[in-house]
């Protein structure tokens, strides 16, 4: 038999902030356009797993008919960003490899939860005595 398949999480709660999870749909093509609008990741904003949206209103989104792994570890990640800003976003957008302000492919926030998301969720995946020791009340 296989295992039950659980759904995509509707909000995400860090440290009493409620984020919303949306994937794909209006809402989240609208925003897409906003950014290569805005010029907010222009070279590759329709090409994004997910973003967060952090200012009009908390909210994670999740590009549509991602592979399921791909679906996770963009979760994660977006859900690591999302933990970032509710810190107060310690490393904010600085990016030393760059000049242009408006470049934010390789800032700091960026490279660590790059690094760290595929780590982290092989170690929740494969330590399922650890999740469960770490989570509970």
């Amino acid at each position: 038999m296989a295992p039950k398949k659980i759904p995509l999480p509707e909000t995400i709660e860090i440290n009493g902030y409620v984020w919303r999870v949306v994937r794909g749909g209006e809402e989240y093509y609208a925003n897409v356009s906003e950014m290569i609008d805005n010029k907010d990741h222009v070279e590759r904003g329709a090409l994004l797993a997910g973003f967060t949206h952090r200012t009009a209103g908390l909210t994670i989104y999740i590009r549509p008919n991602l592979p399921p792994m791909v679906e996770r570890e963009t979760l994660l990640h977006e859900t690591m960003h999302a933990a970032y800003y509710v810190a107060g976003n310690p490393f904010g957008w600085m990016n030393m490899a760059s000049e242009d302000d408006e470049d934010r492919e390789m800032s700091i926030e960026e490279q660590v939860i790059r690094f760290t998301s595929p780590l982290v969720l092989s170690v929740l995946r494969d330590n399922p005595d650890l999740v469960a020791y770490l989570t509970q009340e």
